[in-house]
């Protein structure tokens, strides 16, 4: 199945005056730090790391569902869909930190950039981010998790990808996943 062509778009004064997208040989990228107001101590530890080995990054200010789900979030989400998809209740915190990665998902797509690098603000990274950067890593394939849990592979599915390990396929939902690299087309998809 051929994927359709990407259309041209326009950027909004917004995303043209916040541009900090870096250009490499796969495209136009940008490193998106997932946090909160009020977090600041949280995300020192990732935000030196970055710092120290030169990767600009943007903080992106999540949807905070610390103290509940503001209305217009509230019509965002689906609960009795939720249900018969995962068959649990999602908490508020989880449907804002889903609503956060959608918003960010946009903003790829807003600001025409063909892929990203998406950190949570608690995320421990080794020091191979600036080396998977420079690797070609965000363009290897629609989306990459760096750091997950309870994720199901197929298992004949592995392709090299040194000195970084494997990629997996993943089949379904993954838990705990704090960093990703994420293509245009991808954050498009997710946010449909």
């Amino acid at each position: 199945m051929r994927r359709p062509a990407r259309r041209s778009r326009r950027k909004t004064p917004e995303a043209a005056a916040a541009d900090t997208a870096s250009q490499g040989e796969g495209g136009r990228w940008a490193v998106f730090v997932l946090t909160l107001p009020g977090d600041e101590d949280r995300r020192v530890p990732l935000l030196r790391e970055l710092g120290r080995q030169g990767i600009e990054h943007q903080l992106f200010f999540g949807a905070d569902g610390r103290q509940g789900l503001s209305s217009e979030m509230k019509r965002e989400v689906d609960r009795p869909g939720t249900l018969r998809e995962l068959r649990r209740p999602m908490t508020d915190g989880e449907y804002a930190c889903a609503l956060s990665h959608r918003a960010i998902h946009r903003r790829i797509v807003a600001d025409d950039l063909d892929a990203a690098l998406v950190l949570e603000d608690d995320a421990i990274v080794s020091p191979r981010p600036g080396a998977f950067v420079e690797a070609g890593g965000l363009f290897v394939r629609p989306m990459i998790l760096l750091d997950r849990q309870r994720v199901r592979v197929v298992r004949s599915s592995g392709d090299p990808f040194p000195p970084f390990g494997r990629l997996w396929r993943v089949v379904g939902s993954s838990a705990l996943t704090t960093g990703y690299a994420v293509s245009h087309d991808a954050a498009r998809h997710l946010d449909a």
